[in-house]
């Protein structure tokens, strides 16, 4: 799978490649993407209070984070209860936007792990830039495997590429043996 990132890495938890046309600078500046223009559109429509509710959901992928970056003095449900009534708003759910907040790929997720991979691809250890950043699946939904944070990883374009939709441990096993034969 492969997604096209924001200038900062900002990424959506959507399984289709991302285009500008799905973007917006948020009151802080930072880049929220969209899983497509339909989200945008709705988004857009929203007065700018709760615009900041959904893009602080989506940036830091909790209802604590959003309590914290709002100063809001409201509970984790209550802050959730306004959340869900704007996004029923958009006509769409908290989960349509940003995933779950369990194991699935948030943007909050995603970010995290380029960083804890030190902005390098997964298996050559190349450094990632916004144009050569690709999320992969280690076992590909084609396989089986699905979309949860543990079967993704960050890979370089050309890697990616590759890769396709071989396993993890198939793709390695093919190297080795072309690195095996090249030496």
């Amino acid at each position: 799978m492969q997604q096209k990132l924001g200038l900062d890495f900002e990424q959506c938890g959507s399984a289709i490649e991302v285009e500008d046309a799905c973007k917006v600078t948020d009151w802080m500046g930072r880049q929220v993407c969209f899983r497509c223009g339909e989200h945008k559109e709705a988004y857009k429509r929203l007065t700018r209070r709760q615009q900041q509710y959904i893009a602080s959901y989506m940036v830091n992928g909790s209802r604590e984070a959003v309590g914290r970056e709002l100063s809001i003095n409201g509970s984790r449900e209550t802050i959730g209860k306004r959340l869900g009534e704007i996004v029923r708003k958009m006509g769409f759910s908290l989960k349509d936007l940003n995933g779950s907040e369990n194991n699935e790929a948030t943007a909050s997720a995603l970010k995290r792990m380029i960083v804890e991979q030190d902005y390098r691809c997964a298996l050559s250890g190349e450094k990632l830039t916004p144009e050569t950043a690709r999320l992969d699946h280690k076992v590909a939904v084609t396989n089986g495997g699905g979309n949860s944070i543990e079967n993704l990883q960050w890979l370089d374009v050309e890697v990616n590429r590759m890769k396709g939709s071989l396993s993890q441990d198939s793709f390695i096993a093919i190297c080795r043996k072309v690195v095996a034969w090249n030496n």
